[in-house]
């Protein structure tokens, strides 16, 4: 039976976006008959729990979680002055051992990882998967390559790395520490066998890093689990309101398309005072500090905190448009929210620059695209089209080319068969 060894840092049951590719991925692996092995970082607390702990069940007993060995203190809020205190020195300590990004929390998990995958290779695996971000443990990773070269090394890109401009730290580094973090991008690029990204814009970007064959950079998307979709009843759907919905995490570089969508609001409550009294507009998950006060005068826009999956599930189904919030260097991105709207047949309100993803939403009869430009105008299309009982949505699309299941059995293990 042919083996894989899945590295992915944070991994279920801790909680975290980052182990929901890979978990659901893993799973249909599995049941492929190709056995699964996944090593993630032991996060130390279970405050809170994945919302896919179901995913693993399958080979729940080959997850094997080493240290992560990154300074506890800084991956939470500081409280109190001994907190505060132990946070600076903490700080210190990192920018003085790391060259490169002292943001990356895998920057010393690397050295029983690779422990741990010579015992896996031993063992009978010949497929490494490493899931980025965080991305030092990649660079680590090669030095097994040349040790054997037997085994395949597949590099995955959930995010952009040197390139990010939204997370992960990467715009405010110095140009040294930046210069060894691209050094470190080439390398993982040139020397891993095949190297996933979950867009085409982050393939392109690094094929044009250095030259490559052009077969070595695969997109592989993310998408939604069928078995996560039990039933689509929109007939749920209140009529007396005209829902919007956001689930997930709302990043603080977005804040300025967050003000365009409620700027637009009040303007249109101006011109159609009524339409307040038709609206209703609810936040799932999480929220920084600064949309809350740009929203302040909307009574019909409430933000209520994280919830569980199968609750978000609930709500989208009753919802009948989502919305999406892109970050200006991200306005090509397709997330698991905009696979799992559309598996729910709600249509996508998606407020970015333009770019690929409104296009793709607009082309595709979706949704709708808002911009800086035309948010007013949108919104009150959006609104006559409820009124009307023609909001855009084309249930003719091929979702299916977006299940997990079937980009599992299409793309991934065509790489790892």
């Amino acid at each position: 039976m042919n083996s894989v060894t899945i590295v992915c840092f944070t991994f279920p049951p801790y909680d975290g976006i980052g182990g929901r590719r890979w978990a659901k991925f893993a799973k249909y692996i599995q049941k492929a008959g190709i056995n699964v092995h996944v090593i993630g970082a032991d996060k130390q607390n279970l405050n809170k729990k994945s919302n896919w702990e179901n995913d693993i069940i399958l080979y729940k007993e080959n997850i094997t979680f080493l240290p992560m060995n990154y300074p506890y203190i800084l991956t939470i809020i500081p409280k109190g002055i001994i907190q505060k205190i132990q946070y600076r020195l903490a700080w210190y300590y990192v920018k003085a051992i790391v060259k490169g990004s002292f943001f990356d929390h895998s920057s010393f998990f690397s050295k029983k990882l690779l422990i741990e995958l010579e015992k896996k290779i031993n063992s009978g695996t010949n497929k490494i998967i490493v899931s980025c971000a965080p991305y030092h443990m990649a660079y680590e990773v090669i030095k097994l390559k040349e040790k054997y070269p037997n085994v395949t090394f597949i590099v995955d890109f959930r995010d952009p790395w040197t390139n990010n401009k939204t997370s992960f730290g990467y715009t405010g580094l110095s140009k040294k520490r930046l210069g060894f973090e691209k050094y470190k991008e080439e390398e993982v690029i040139r020397k891993y066998d095949k190297v996933i990204s979950v867009s085409d814009e982050m393939s392109i970007y690094f094929k044009s890093l250095i030259e490559i064959n052009k077969d070595k950079c695969i997109t592989i998307p993310n998408g939604f689990d069928i078995e996560d979709i039990r039933s689509i009843d929109v007939s749920k759907r209140q009529k007396k309101k005209c829902r919007f919905i956001f689930t997930g995490t709302l990043y603080d570089k977005s804040l300025h398309m967050f003000k365009i969508f409620c700027d637009a609001l009040i303007e249109l409550i101006e011109e159609l005072p009524n339409i307040k009294n038709h609206l209703q507009i609810d936040f799932f998950g999480y929220v920084p500090n600064g949309f809350n006060e740009i929203s302040s005068n909307l009574d019909f826009l409430k933000f209520n905190g994280e919830v569980s999956t199968s609750k978000v599930y609930e709500e989208i189904q009753n919802s009948d448009l989502a919305l999406l919030f892109l970050t200006d260097d991200l306005n090509y991105s397709f997330s698991t929210k905009f696979y799992e709207y559309i598996a729910m047949h709600t249509s996508i309100v998606v407020i970015s620059k333009e770019g690929q993803t409104a296009n793709y939403i607009e082309n595709n009869k979706l949704g709708y695209a808002i911009n800086e430009t035309n948010a007013k105008e949108k919104l009150k299309m959006i609104y006559e089209n409820w009124l009307n009982n023609t909001i855009i949505f084309n249930p003719n699309y091929n979702f299916k080319n977006h299940e997990i299941s079937n980009i599992t059995q299409n793309q991934l293990l065509k790489l790892i068969n």
